[in-house]
């Protein structure tokens, strides 16, 4: 008699998993057919299922990306994972090597090519599509060509993380941090920084599902707001220059915005700057002494000290005060 209900059980179970198979293989033509509309067509070669009986696992060889730029983009072999009890939370890994090239001349070369140790993705899905998308990337290395300076960037680890924000669940919460960066543009004797680049866009979570960067959420003057939350980079514990605060992006490409620019260790930077950058060895003392009239200065616990100075940014052009400091590049993005 167990046996019997043995029998009957792994039959049903594997009619579940055969039925599950179905929706599976069917939600992802959904989700690329949706992409498509949006302008970002998936493509790939030989797609797999597997994984019987306790999950599903997808392989697709020669994973394609086409987007509305009109950029090709190639990723190598894709292997997806999901738990039969929670389907909702997908692992994929991507063996690469990628590039970036144009989709329509492909005899130009790839603008961008770059591999890696272990490329892991999780994504997490709900009722109305994605919700939150992880990127961990071991040993990435990435090269530009087809420029003025051909660039060679390297790292120990690149995260990214793009989510829902819970309290509004259409704005886009978006962090970026590499761990060890070093590149050939940069000398051999600098230390490697780690980097961090977040911000918060609202309604920005269509741009992940494929919108355009035109249907986003304007001021009167046609500018895109956004928070730039932090943007750091550091060497160690010791030294680290940060920015943060409010910003527009306007539609010829600059950025205006009042940002609070934070320095731990300016004694540290200013040894790198007269050792690498003569030109601005005066920068550090300039910021120490406006720091003094215009910011703050205090000691952290470790005994190195940290100015913070208001920044004000103006169609480009920085200034602290009326201290010029600079003026941004252009941002250049379809659809601005």
């Amino acid at each position: 008699m167990l046996g019997i209900i043995v029998i009957i059980g792994v039959g049903l179970w594997s009619g579940a998993w055969m039925y599950g198979r179905t929706v599976v293989a069917n939600q992802m033509d959904q989700q690329l057919a949706q992409m498509a509309e949006n302008n970002l067509q998936v493509t790939y070669r030989e797609r797999t299922i597997s994984g019987y009986p306790f999950r599903y696992e997808v392989r697709c060889e020669n994973v394609e990306l086409i987007n509305a730029s009109g950029q090709l983009i190639q990723l190598g072999k894709g292997r997806g994972v999901a738990l039969v009890y929670n389907p909702w939370h997908v692992i994929v890994e991507i063996d690469g090597p990628l590039t970036v090239q144009n989709a329509e001349d492909s005899s130009t070369g790839a603008w961008i090519s770059g591999s890696w140790e272990l490329a892991q993705t999780s994504i997490r899905l709900g009722n109305d599509g994605l919700r939150q998308l992880d990127v961990v990337v071991s040993k990435p290395a990435f090269q530009a060509a087809n420029l003025e300076a051909p660039a060679d960037v390297r790292s120990d680890e690149l995260t990214l993380h793009m989510r829902k924000v819970p309290e509004t669940d259409a704005d886009l919460d978006l962090y970026v941090s590499t761990k060890q960066l070093s590149g050939q543009l940069l000398p051999d004797t600098l230390p490697l920084f780690d980097t961090v680049f977040q911000l918060r866009i609202a309604n920005g979570f269509q741009l992940i599902e494929g919108g355009s960067v035109a249907d986003l959420p304007r001021l009167e003057d046609g500018s895109i707001p956004f928070q730039l939350s932090r943007v750091s980079l550091a060497d160690g514990d010791s030294s680290q220059i940060s920015v943060s605060g409010e910003m527009r992006l306007h539609r010829n490409g600059t950025l205006s915005g009042d940002l609070e620019l934070e320095i731990l260790g300016l004694d540290q930077i200013s040894s790198l700057v007269e050792q690498h950058a003569p030109e601005a060895a005066s920068v550090p003392a300039i910021l120490k002494g406006a720091s003094d009239a215009l910011g703050t200065a205090e000691t952290a616990e470790n005994g190195v000290e940290i100015v913070r100075l208001p920044i004000t940014l103006k169609n480009g052009n920085a200034r602290i005060g009326f201290l010029p400091l600079g003026r941004l590049p252009v941002i250049s993005i379809p659809g601005l």
